[in-house]
């Protein structure tokens, strides 16, 4: 064998066969639904047992691995009066009997070692000769003298050495149970003669069976392929732990590889995918030493299925199809799942994911969230689980590994159930394999970090959990953050919640996925002063829980950002959250705003306005409504706050073009002859306008026709007025003052009011409200100015007259 193979996994050829020693190791391993051997069937056929007190002593092994020259009695020590190991030897079959009853007396020196195994009737001749050859050679590439006597042992070459040994006998047996089983009975007997150990290694018998039982541990703990299994299943490696029972429609295997932390070699990995179309993924992890290798549908994943949800199942390192050499207990485990997750997420940007285990996939899931995952997974499942890699394995040594050791190889091993021997037994596996090999930190408590963070939680337990004690439960519990649940189901051994109590579990898991997927949160932001009052809008942030949100900090006029009360960035949770901006006022100053109504020539055609106000304080601007001109655009802020610096805002103004329309109006009979002619009104476009009735002689007027006054507008307009016609009678009549030069009259007057319209329209100055056009009265004559002149002056000279009577008769 090369050096440095006791560190690596042993491999045997499947068979399966089942035995005492390695089940009642697999009761210690927190793992769903393993197959559980009980250990009082194991030892029930036993006919007789007998018990051997470790003497108290100094059992020391060197500390460090670089230690390699420090004497035994240098290493931690182990005392204690209570260090009682019982042995039993009995097995479940007749065959096992057999085995452990070579144990009944104890072997001096390895030629009564081959004196016993000669006289083994289940061996042949010859595998007598190879066993023998195996335990007493030395020839092997490590050998004693590398070891090393008294001060010079090595313990870790010494592991080395014992894990060649047993490679050896592994090869001897070639997949016989039977072969394979006495093979490792009589290297126990020859590692542990107080004689053998003595003249082999001068140290104590304590130091060398420290040694194995840790190699023991380590076997079934931790390596890929162990050979104490290998007695139970068949295999170094179990098939399945789970009631799987097939393959979901749309599964597919999924292939990849990432980075092994054990030798920083690329490893490959295995999953399954369950492929409904839907922007929901849950990723699960099975437990200890499990795999997907016999299925993967249960009831338990069932209800993910049912939900319509697309399903990921990580095959776990060191188990199934995928690489590497050790169990780590969630550890590295949890940077598998990573791997997929981020898979998912490539090939899905937008999945939601929730992450799924039990016991140590349940670990290693909350491990999973102590790594900062990506911000799609929304949530955690987690389904008894343990909170510490320690604390778990020192529960699991002292709760059932010690006690079923101590009936099985009592005789040759130094094992109790005592702190003492935890504290021991975790020393040796720290310095031998956590630390060189495994790289593994046991006290990192990832789980506990994990379900620190605010990522949604559900927690599921038993309250008679025989393999991780309820207590986990609640502590994840009280150190989970964000929204959380909890479900501890009534007389629920490990793993088994959802079988015992499965409405309690649907509903608990339909809540928590309805409250992470369905229910919106908010995140109330407020922007106040130091007295409470609101100085800017108040906005509201909503969100799935889980979601990321950010606040914004406003630069308010007037006012000095001092603190901020909440959590600005963070994530929506189950309960509204409001973070609160808080400001101080700024001395107040005042600060004026300049506004100006130009035209497009920048002349000004309003008065300019300027208003003042305090900093900070909020103003508003007016845009008017200026004759002759039409608003185009404004330039600076209409309205806003005073600031420290004058501001100006324009109005703009385009001036209106001047457009005019007519109004013709004609003078008819009622037959529509013309009986005078007509006048037209010209004027600009909303002015208004007054028609006149005229006088015409020989004519009555009737009737007229269209608007006699109004505005003008954009189309031209007519006004007809109609006269009917009198009889020859009456011409000598009220009309008779009418002559031909009416007509003249009338065109003179109405070339004069059409001049006066041009004036107007030619004077920018006038207002732009025409006055009414009124036309003069038809018939008017000189002779009748010539009398109102008279009248005017006759009404003067009475009024002189009587002023100069007034003035005599005061004299007087």
């Amino acid at each position: 064998m090369k050096k440095g193979s006791y560190l690596k996994p042993l491999y045997l050829t499947k068979r399966a066969v089942a035995t005492g020693a390695a089940a009642i190791l697999l009761l210690t391993m927190p793992c769903q639904s393993i197959i559980r051997v009980s250990a009082d069937a194991i030892v029930a056929s036993s006919s007789s047992a007998s018990s051997q007190t470790a003497a108290s002593s100094s059992s020391s092994i060197a500390s460090s691995s670089n230690q390699e020259n420090t004497t035994a009695n240098t290493s931690a020590t182990v005392t204690s009066s209570n260090a009682t190991a019982s042995s039993a030897s009995t097995a479940a079959n007749s065959s096992s009997q057999a085995v452990l009853s070579v144990n009944s007396t104890t072997t001096s020196n390895s030629n009564n070692l081959a004196a016993k195994i000669n006289n083994d009737s289940k061996l042949s001749s010859t595998d007598k000769s190879k066993l023998t050859a195996i335990l007493t050679d030395d020839s092997d590439e490590i050998t004693i003298d590398d070891v090393g006597k008294g001060a010079n042992f090595k313990p870790k070459v010494y592991l080395e050495y014992f894990s060649e040994k047993l490679n050896d006998v592994v090869a001897f047996a070639n997949g016989d149970k039977l072969k394979l089983e006495l093979g490792l009975v009589y290297l126990l007997i020859d590692q542990t003669n107080d004689g053998n150990i003595a003249s082999r290694f001068d140290v104590s018998s304590d130091t060398i069976k420290h040694l194995i039982t840790t190699y023991i541990l380590y076997d079934v703990a931790f390596a890929k392929k162990s050979v104490l299994l290998s007695l139970v299943y068949g295999s170094t490696t179990l098939s399945n732990n789970s009631d799987a029972n097939g393959l979901y429609p749309n599964t597919t295997q999924l292939t990849g590889s990432t980075l092994n932390n054990e030798d920083g070699q690329q490893m490959n990995l295995k999953a399954y995918y369950v492929n409904q179309n839907s922007d929901k993924t849950v990723v699960i992890h099975c437990g200890f030493r499990g795999n997907w290798n016999d299925g993967i549908k249960t009831p338990e994943y069932d209800v993910f299925y049912n939900k319509g949800y697309n399903l990921l199942f990580v095959d776990s390192r060191a188990t199934g199809g995928s690489d590497g050499n050790y169990i780590t207990y969630g550890q590295y485990e949890s940077d598998d799942v990573l791997y997929w997750i981020n898979q998912e997420i490539q090939a899905r940007p937008n999945q939601k994911i929730v992450l799924y285990g039990t016991s140590m996939g349940a670990a290693t899931m909350m491990s999973v969230l102590a790594k900062n995952p990506p911000a799609n997974v929304k949530g955690i499942i987690e389904n008894c689980g343990f909170k510490s890699i320690d604390e778990q394995l020192r529960y699991t040594y002292s709760s059932t590994i010690a006690p079923a050791l101590a009936k099985i190889v009592g005789s040759w091993l130094d094992i109790a159930s005592d702190k003492a021997h935890e504290d021991l037994y975790m020393g040796l596996m720290k310095t031998y394999y956590f630390d060189q090999e495994l790289k593994l930190n046991t006290t990192q408590n990832l789980p506990e970090i994990g379900m620190a963070t605010n990522i949604s939680k559900l927690i599921i337990h038993g309250d008679a959990d025989t393999v991780v004690p309820v207590s986990n439960a609640k502590t994840l519990y009280s150190l989970s953050n964000g929204y959380k649940d909890e479900l501890i189901v009534a007389g629920a051994d490990h793993g088994k919640s959802q079988e015992v109590a499965p409405t309690a579990y649907q509903e608990h898991i339909d809540s928590f996925f309805d409250t992470i997927f369905n229910k919106k949160f908010s995140v109330a932001v407020n922007y106040k002063d130091a007295d409470n009052n609101e100085i800017a809008k108040a906005s509201e942030l909503t969100g799935n829980i889980g979601d990321a949100y950010q606040a914004n900090q406003k630069d308010i006029p007037g006012y000095t950002f001092k603190e901020v009360k909440g959590n600005p960035k963070g994530t929506f949770t189950n309960q509204n959250q409001t973070v609160t901006y808080v400001y101080t006022k700024n001395p107040i100053k005042t600060s004026n705003v300049i506004v100006n109504y130009i035209d497009t020539a920048h002349n000004e055609i309003a008065k300019a306005v300027e208003l003042t106000g305090n900093i900070g304080d909020a103003y508003q601007t007016t845009q008017k409504d200026i004759d002759g001109y039409t608003f185009k655009e404004v330039t600076g802020n209409t309205k806003g706050t005073f600031s420290n610096q004058t501001q100006v805002v324009t109005y703009l103004y385009i001036k209106n073009s001047v457009k005019t329309s007519t109004v013709t109006i004609n003078y008819k009979d009622t037959d529509n002859n013309v009986i005078a002619k007509p006048s037209q009104l010209t004027g600009n476009i909303g002015d208004a306008y007054q028609t006149t009735q005229r006088n015409i002689a020989g004519y009555t007027f009737k009737e007229v026709k269209g608007n006699a006054k109004g505005t003008f507008s954009e189309k031209d307009q007519t006004v007809t007025y109609i006269y009917t016609k009198n009889s020859n009678t009456d011409n000598d009549g009220n009309n008779s003052n009418t002559n031909g030069s009416d007509s003249n009259n009338t065109n003179s007057q109405n070339s004069n009011v059409s001049n006066n319209i041009d004036s107007k329209n030619n004077n920018p100055s006038l207002d732009n409200m025409v006055a009414a056009h009124i036309l003069p009265q038809s018939g008017e004559t000189n002779f009748e100015k010539a009398t109102m002149f008279g009248i005017i002056l006759i009404t003067l000279s009475i009024i002189g007259a009587c002023f100069i009577t007034i003035k005599r008769n005061k004299k007087i």
